[in-house]
């Protein structure tokens, strides 16, 4: 990026977790790179993989060898077991698999989840309108690929931020932002060409227009991405990592813009969708307008 400023601030946990307002006022502007997690580390191996789910069942991945054939590059999902992602990350030329937002039921506690206390003061809410549980297979997920995977040039679905921890391997993630002069924190990127270019590792889309920044992520770190950000992802180590989404209050304009970019394009700029995402931002709208209507000095 030169001379520009990062956008990318690097924060122990322990920072992070003494300050959460302080957190969040941070995540406002930048993403954040959090390191010293203390997270517990995985292995490539069978045994660590049951973690994710049973190893046997089949399960819809993307095969990147079928980009290459006109026959097959629009349609790259096959089907594959964590049996079959371990055998071929173990060959020298493996098939090339990633298999992308596995249900994770594992609740997790970060610095930017605000969303989950909207959840918990709306639960008197209509249930014919509102589902009871927590929807939490679609805001916790495992991500799972062999060496040589890659996501291309998105932005992640309904605005939400993005929490990645990789528990085993190593990921070069890459975010990208449009140059706007004095407008740090309230850019919103969005035309429509811009999603359809190739991207390939050390491509920047105009770099005239464009700033790049690229962060390795590996056990004991952890990323939080804005809503709303270009990014694209190289596994360049059989990997497996913990994700989360979240809705933060501080990043809420960009929240809207990039709903308001999913409902416009869909599977044009984003990996996965996940429909139960839209009942927590409901929710999260009317617990700001019960907020609003008890006035400044109700918690």
């Amino acid at each position: 990026m030169g001379a520009e400023e990062s956008m990318i601030a690097t924060l122990s946990l322990r920072h992070a977790a003494k300050d959460p307002s302080g957190t969040l006022e941070t995540f406002r502007s930048y993403n954040i790179l959090l390191y010293a997690t203390q997270t517990p580390s995985l292995t490539w191996s069978l045994q660590d993989l049951s973690q994710v789910g049973n190893i046997d069942q089949l399960r819809d991945v993307q095969d990147h060898q079928r980009r290459g054939s006109e026959d097959t590059m629009d349609d790259i999902h096959v089907q594959a077991s964590l049996r079959d992602l371990y055998q071929e990350g173990l060959e020298e030329n493996g098939r090339v698999l990633n298999a992308l937002s596995l249900p994770c039921s594992t609740p997790t506690t970060h610095p930017l989840q605000p969303h989950i206390r909207a959840f918990q003061q709306t639960s008197n809410l209509p249930d014919d309108i509102f589902k009871a549980q927590y929807p939490i297979t679609a805001t916790s997920f495992w991500l799972v690929a062999t060496k040589g995977a890659i996501s291309y040039l998105h932005p992640d679905c309904h605005g939400v931020g993005t929490v990645v921890e990789v528990l085993c391997g190593r990921k070069l993630w890459y975010v990208f932002q449009r140059r706007y002069p004095k407008a740090r924190g309230t850019r919103h990127d969005s035309r429509i060409d811009e999603y359809m270019r190739d991207w390939a590792p050390g491509f920047i889309p105009d770099a005239d227009q464009w700033e790049a920044e690229v962060v390795v992520l590996e056990p004991g770190s952890a990323f939080y991405m804005r809503p709303d950000t270009h990014h694209a992802v190289v596994t360049f180590e059989n990997s497996i990592a913990r994700a989360h989404r979240v809705y933060a209050t501080v990043t809420l304009s960009r929240t809207v813009a990039g709903y308001v970019h999913t409902c416009m394009l869909k599977f044009r700029i984003v990996n996965v969708l996940h429909r139960e995402l839209r009942e927590l931002l409901l929710r999260l709208m009317c617990y700001f307008c019960m907020v609003i209507l008890k006035g400044p000095e109700s918690k």
